[in-house]
């Protein structure tokens, strides 16, 4: 399961991450080419299941799932960068704001900490809304979203007895209620302007993160034909891997045997060829090697 959500640090997370803030960023400045750059939200919530779920799925196989734990863990990775947030927020707030705007901000403030300011901007959603750039606090309803989701989810993991299945059917079923919300048209369920901040309408993109995990973690090995199309694919990848078990790469076998094919044996006015192809053979295979670190 580490190889997939374990607590390894994981790059390619990481990159995603910058690319959904990019995306984030790029519509919020207004750029016209960014228009559909909201997305970036999706991004996170799908990459949030997937990290956090996939964990909670490999503590219950394992049997040592612990709510205090997990949300000792949740404290610890959230507490010092909201408290730093939510101080210098408040300090600007205070030298910024006119009197009759800052009870609007400490509302926030209160929803921010305790999470439930995506349901106070669902209140205020609407034609006579505040403006948004008014609302220092207000990227942090996707974090309401998020912890609502984490404090609710042990709650049924201990219902459901820790059970790793129990635990698999509960996120489709969450996922397949939520996304039947969302299909649902019109202001049925929330208003238009409120449907965004709802954290129902957001479940099913949290337990999709979660249920791709889940498949990577069963999903079977590569069949020998997927393995080579990967491997012709990405080239280099081969060399690394075999650096990396310790075997020879076939494409560096070949360039030393082609070597000693180009070595003369018969003229001997063929020795500078004798004595340029090793060198050249040589440095072809340390590129070979470089290129495959590089990929990997």
């Amino acid at each position: 399961m580490g190889e997939h959500t374990g607590g390894a640090y994981r790059p390619e997370i990481d990159g995603l991450r910058a690319i959904a803030i990019l995306t984030v960023l790029g519509f919020h400045l207004g750029f016209s080419d960014w228009a559909g750059g909201f997305v970036g939200v999706d991004v996170f919530f799908v990459l949030s299941g997937y990290l956090i779920c996939g964990q909670i799925y490999a503590a219950l196989r394992g049997g040592r799932f612990s709510a205090l734990d997990f949300f000792a863990r949740r404290i610890r990775r959230l507490s010092t960068a909201a408290f730093a947030c939510f101080l210098v927020t408040g300090l600007a707030a205070g030298a910024i704001f006119l009197p009759f705007e800052l009870p609007a901000f400490l509302r926030n403030l209160l929803g921010s900490i305790t999470f439930t300011n995506n349901l106070l901007l669902m209140q205020d959603a609407g034609y006579f809304a505040p403006a948004a750039n008014s609302n220092p606090l207000l990227h942090t309803w996707s974090l309401a979203i998020e912890e609502q989701f984490y404090i609710l989810l042990p709650a049924l993991i201990l219902l459901l007895r820790r059970s790793a299945v129990a635990f698999v059917w509960a996120l489709g079923t969450l996922f397949i209620l939520s996304l039947a919300l969302t299909l649902v048209p019109g202001d049925l369920i929330h208003s238009r302007e409120a449907r965004y901040f709802a954290t129902d309408l957001r479940i099913w993109e949290l337990t999709l993160g979660g249920l791709v995990a889940i498949w990577l973690h069963h999903r079977p090995p590569l069949q020998r034909g997927q393995d080579r199309a990967l491997q012709m694919i990405a080239p280099g990848g081969v060399e690394q891997q075999q650096l990396r078990d310790r075997r020879p790469a076939p494409r560096l076998a070949l360039q030393h045997e082609a070597a000693d094919l180009l070595r003369p044996r018969r003229a001997a006015g063929l020795a500078r060829c004798d004595h340029l192809a090793p060198r050249r053979a040589q440095r072809f295979g340390q590129q070979a090697q470089l290129g495959g670190l590089a990929a990997a």
